[in-house]
């Protein structure tokens, strides 16, 4: 969390963000089949539409918690439109240095998906929640109850984030 104490020195931070009802969706299939089927929890009882409301009230917390933070962020859906670009209009926001297009080639095609899963397929008998990013999966599994009920609270934290609702 911001103005942790623990942070005792000069930082800049790097947020990567994304539409909070797709981070919602996301963290429902991590929770409900990678942490059963790896078990690390024994049950998952919890309905979708609590899980949507409990959720959606943790990351409008954490959202509006940084909100008077000097964090840079970098949007979920431009990278994963245009992962070089993105990277690189990042760096050179944080850093003011222009990276060679080889480069941010090279570091994309170094961490893709496929690799990570392989990455954590070591670890992990079901390496299952690593599911492909698309942007706007959250159409896909809100009911009408939970747009509503995911509008109530996060309306703040999307606008702080630069997404509409």
């Amino acid at each position: 969390m911001p103005h942790s104490p623990l942070i005792d020195f000069n930082v800049d931070f790097l947020h990567l963000v994304r539409d909070g009802r797709d981070v919602i969706v996301s963290k429902w299939f991590f929770d409900t089949d990678f942490m059963i089927n790896n078990e690390i929890s024994d049950s998952f009882t919890r309905s979708f539409d609590d899980y949507v409301e409990e959720t959606t009230t943790a990351w409008s917390n954490y959202v509006t918690a940084w909100a008077d933070t000097k964090t840079h962020t970098i949007r979920y859906e431009d990278f994963l439109a245009n992962p070089h670009a993105a990277l690189g209009a990042t760096i050179k926001t944080m850093t003011g240095v222009d990276m060679p297009p080889s480069l941010l080639e090279y570091a994309v095609s170094a961490h893709t998906k496929e690799k990570f899963a392989q990455s954590l397929s070591r670890t992990f008998k079901h390496n299952t929640f690593v599911r492909k990013g698309v942007a706007g999966d959250w159409k896909n599994h809100f009911s009408d109850r939970n747009t509503e009920c995911f509008n109530q609270i996060a309306a703040e934290a999307m606008a702080l984030l630069g997404y509409s609702l």
